[in-house]
């Protein structure tokens, strides 16, 4: 997608008006020819040989609007954020029309999380409607990531109002199954994949729509088709990892991990679901090596704190696992793994009431856990209080 985007930014740039200062031939001898070899480059999808020819662009000629745009949208492609809001307001300081780069500042500012400089910086008005559909999109998933879900969609259907498109649907429906609205979420997806059948997102739109309402295989199949569509799909493998996952098949889980890292050996999902791999497996010496490597990511959502403390605790260090779960309680408070894995190690620790107090705050009342009902007896009987272990034992 970011390719095709690209290659439409190039085309632009190619066909551009002569007479626009911002898309001028460069100033230099060295400096154009660098930038014909980064044209010829896009041409055949060689991000990385484009990219060289783009920086010495630049240094060739730091001032040229035309060279630090295009090393802008390269470096969006390539996930350098960061550098491509520094390359993309390079461009404006040195004469680029702001509307032209407003898409790719908004990007790249939205993929570093500065959600208020979206909505501050990024402007609709004076744009053709498929410029101005997509501004509507950066400025909804701000709004979104804000918490204002109501501004998003409002954004959201102005957007499909000037500009129909997959991508409003899929956002839509992404709002919908946050709101656990799941009949919304799977009529977005619909309409997505009626407006474009080989739109990946939208498919895995679908699947998460299925997967919220229990149709498991609807939902794998669902991501396959995304799979299949976009190879390289991070959020279709995890989303299909985590249906093999829930069924127990590791290996399914591993293959989807493998390809991950197939393609960027660093990319912290695939580094995730390695580690969760390993762990499962037994090879917890193995899957801890790993997680120092992707802290930023454990700590952003409740699976990657538990599997921390998992790990932690199977190596032998119980602070370290009591400070990862005791975070994610803090977020999820009825959280029952985390909430057995605390009482495991109070009890580890040799306080049975406690982990007792503990157990009594998760979401399941007693028979609906086995597990916790087990830890349950064990604090009882440590408690002294034998004919309440008894009955836990006995319901676990």
């Amino acid at each position: 997608m970011l390719l095709h985007v690209l290659r439409v930014v190039l085309a632009a740039l190619v066909c551009a008006a002569p007479s626009d200062p911002a898309f001028a031939t460069s100033g230099t001898p060295r400096a154009g020819r660098a930038l014909a070899e980064a044209r010829r480059a896009l041409a055949v999808g060689d991000i990385a040989a484009a990219h060289i020819h783009l920086r010495n662009a630049v240094r060739a000629d730091p001032g040229d609007p035309e060279a630090r745009l295009m090393l802008g949208s390269v470096n969006l492609s390539r996930g350098d954020f960061a550098a491509a809001e520094k390359d993309i307001r390079a461009a404006r300081a040195a004469g680029l029309a702001p509307e032209r780069s407003e898409a790719d500042l908004g990007s790249a500012l939205l993929r570093q999380r500065k959600y208020a400089a979206v909505l501050a910086e990024i402007r609709v008005t004076g744009h053709a409607p498929y410029v101005e559909g997509r501004l509507r999109l950066l400025r909804a998933a701000a709004q979104a990531a804000l918490g204002d879900h109501d501004a998003a969609e409002a954004e959201l259907r102005a957007a499909l109002a000037v500009a129909p498109s997959a991508a409003a649907h899929v956002a839509l429906g992404r709002l919908a199954l946050a709101r656990r609205d799941l009949d919304g979420a799977g009529a977005e997806a619909a309409a997505a994949l009626e407006r474009d059948p080989a739109d990946a997102e939208a498919w895995v739109l679908r699947g998460r729509a299925a997967r919220a309402t229990g149709a498991a295989p609807e939902a794998a199949f669902a991501f396959g088709q995304a799979i299949a569509l976009a190879p390289q799909m991070v959020s279709a493998r995890l989303a299909r990892a985590g249906l093999a996952l829930a069924d127990g098949r590791i290996d399914a889980v591993r293959a989807d991990a493998d390809a991950i890292l197939a393609v960027d050996p660093a990319q912290p999902h695939g580094l995730y679901l390695r580690a969760l791999v390993l762990a499962l497996g037994g090879e917890t010496a193995r899957a801890a090596e790993i997680l120092p490597r992707i802290e930023s990511l454990l700590t952003a959502f409740p699976a990657g704190r538990l599997l921390s403390a998992q790990v932690h605790a199977a190596m032998g260090r119980p602070h370290l696992a009591e400070r990862d779960v005791n975070a994610l309680l803090s977020a999820k408070p009825g959280h029952r793994p985390a909430r057995r894995l605390l009482a495991g190690l109070l009890l580890r620790r040799g306080e049975a009431q406690a982990a007792l107090d503990v157990l009594s705050g998760a979401e399941t009342p007693e028979g609906g856990d086995a597990a916790a009902d087990a830890l349950r007896g064990q604090a009882l009987l440590r408690l002294g209080r034998p004919d309440e272990a008894g009955r836990a034992f006995a319901i676990a």
